[in-house]
């Protein structure tokens, strides 16, 4: 309960703050806030299951295990209750974001962003045929996410205020940089942080 009121009492927070700009970043900021709050209560959910199951603490590799779970459970409580309307005058925000990919992550992540009453319009590139139902949400079938340039001439005609970068081939190629450096949200890793997952040579000579 504590980890909704936390997240919900920051979503209202950025919400009735000051100008455009604040406004906008408020989608990626609550966020944030609602992954950050419930990692720090998935190990305090994790000594709970233990003790309800055998009583006592658990120990060796079911810890880490249930202690995932919990925060898995805990970020989906804290975003669903900062994407809900809470009394602020969140219907004048309107954030609007661009999803990269077309693959099951990103209709996810589509359908999240959707959700919340402080995103206006999602759009998807390339999508799918599953992402092209959600409300709110248009796909771009013809914008080559791996032309930098072109993705960001996309934001700007379209308003784009937050991009979301889904596949890994994009990240390795630096397309969250990219966009930084534009000056537009991102969420997603720069490219030196993704070859971790892009690189297995790479991670050896770690």
């Amino acid at each position: 309960m504590m980890i909704g009121v936390r997240a919900s009492a920051d979503a209202r927070r950025v919400a009735v703050g000051g100008g455009g700009r604040r406004r906008r970043a408020s989608f990626a900021k609550a966020l944030a806030c609602g992954v950050a709050t419930a990692a720090g209560a998935g190990g305090a959910a994790a000594a709970r299951a233990g003790e309800r199951r055998g009583g006592g603490a658990l120990r060796g590799r079911d810890l880490p295990r249930v202690a995932l779970g919990a925060a898995k459970r805990s970020s989906v409580a804290a975003f669903a209750s900062s994407s809900s309307p809470s009394g602020g005058d969140q219907g004048a925000t309107t954030t609007t974001v661009l999803v990269v990919g077309g693959g099951a992550r990103e209709h996810a992540l589509a359908w999240g962003c959707a959700k919340s009453p402080q995103c206006a319009r999602v759009y998807c590139a390339p999508g799918n045929a599953g992402i092209a139902g959600e409300p709110k949400t248009e796909c771009v079938a013809g914008l080559d996410t791996g032309d930098h340039a072109a993705v960001l001439a996309f934001c700007r005609d379209k308003g784009v205020d937050l991009v979301v970068v889904g596949p890994e081939a994009e990240l390795v190629a630096g397309l969250a940089d990219a966009v930084r450096d534009a000056g537009l949200l991102c969420f997603g890793p720069s490219a030196a942080a993704a070859r971790l997952e892009g690189s297995k040579t790479f991670m050896k000579d770690v």
